[in-house]
């Protein structure tokens, strides 16, 4: 894979849904204008994999799973 231009986290998801997850993020985020970390606006991969190929924001976690957030930006 290539090298990581973010943030790297180790925490406890184990049995924990991508959905879960997100919000559990989104908590520890500081308050900002930017829209809230969602899957309207974030890509999400578990092992390499996007969760819509999946079972999208209920995909369960487990140790060792190793989850990207991919930012989706659009222009206009």
């Amino acid at each position: 894979m290539g090298k990581s231009l973010g943030k790297v986290l180790d925490i406890d998801s184990s049995g924990v849904s991508v959905g879960a997850l997100l919000m559990m993020l989104q908590a520890r985020m500081p308050k900002s204008d930017e829209p809230p970390l969602s899957r309207a606006n974030t890509l999400v991969a578990v092992n390499g994999v996007e969760v819509s190929a999946l079972n999208g924001e209920d995909t369960k976690l487990s140790d060792g799973d190793v989850i990207m957030l991919i930012p989706v930006s659009h222009g206009g």
